[in-house]
């Protein structure tokens, strides 16, 4: 095998990792959200994140948000695109664009270069969200003042985000 191919294989890889890290760490994160924002939810989910929560696809989670205005138009756009892009790579790339020939390094360039934006975007995206948790979700501060604690917890999705 060619280490143009190589090259482009193990970049796929990095980028399903990643997409991987970012979709199963927005899971948790949506859970909370709505444990904090949806009256009753956390009862009924006695505070755990149900088995089944990582089985809804992200685009669902971007629909669910934005049908109730809980997403910034922004941020629902930046979730859209790397959702396409990492379908795109996952998904479409050999219906849309073929399968390169062997020798044909600029084909293969550019499933790299696909692979790579992906990836990017995925850990830019897990960063971003992982981040403002991190920031805004402590317990010590949601124990002391509750009314802000929900306010940062609400703007989670209307966070400015970068494209």
């Amino acid at each position: 095998m060619n280490s143009h191919i190589i090259q482009a294989f193990a970049c796929i890889g990095s980028a399903v990792w990643m997409c991987q890290i970012f979709e199963a760490s927005l899971v948790p994160i949506y859970e909370l959200f709505k444990m904090n924002v949806e009256p009753g939810y956390i009862e009924k989910t006695h505070g755990y994140v149900p088995e089944t929560a990582y089985k809804n696809p992200l685009r669902n989670i971007v629909k669910q948000l934005s049908a109730k205005g809980q997403i910034d138009p922004t941020v629902e756009s930046r979730l859209d695109r790397y959702i396409d892009s990492r379908h795109l790579l996952v998904h479409r790339w050999f219906i849309q664009k073929g399968w390169p020939a062997d020798d044909d390094v600029d084909g293969w360039k550019a499933l790299e270069i696909q692979a790579i934006a992906v990836r990017d975007d995925a850990q830019y995206l897990a960063r971003h969200f992982l981040g403002y948790m991190a920031e805004n979700a402590e317990p010590e501060r949601a124990r002391a003042n509750p009314e802000e604690y929900l306010k940062r917890i609400e703007g989670l999705f209307h966070s400015r985000i970068g494209n």
